[in-house]
């Protein structure tokens, strides 16, 4: 009974293991496609500003090129933000993974001692 208590627990560590992994990728993933869609928003604002001030009849130079800059950097700065919060999502959930895994194995080796002092 012990043996079969030991191995249902490591299948637990295990599976649980398997579940984070793919939790993980799926917030890689959506960080991902978060990051892809808010890169193209900004480039569709930049396009927007730059067709604003040629409209106005303001020479893309000096200080409209620097607000163009300066929303070019914001943009990458929060895209890359958005990639790290899910890198740094996607690895706790991979650390939870490990974490579950080695529960598994040391409730099994556990159920095993103690299966094993009456001897």
């Amino acid at each position: 009974m012990s043996l079969f208590s030991a191995g249902a627990q490591v299948a637990a560590g295990a599976a649980r293991a398997e579940q984070a992994k793919r939790e993980a990728a799926a917030a890689e993933a959506d960080a991902q496609e978060q990051a892809k869609i808010r890169d193209r928003d900004i480039a569709r604002f930049r396009k927007r500003q730059k067709v604003a001030f040629l409209k106005s009849g303001v020479t893309i130079a000096g200080s409209p090129l620097a607000v163009l800059e300066d929303t070019r950097r914001e943009g990458l700065i929060e895209v890359a933000s958005i990639r790290r919060r899910g890198t740094n999502v996607a690895t706790s959930k991979r650390a939870a993974g490990r974490l579950a895994f080695t529960e598994g194995l040391v409730g099994a080796t556990e159920t095993i001692q103690s299966s094993l002092k009456p001897f």
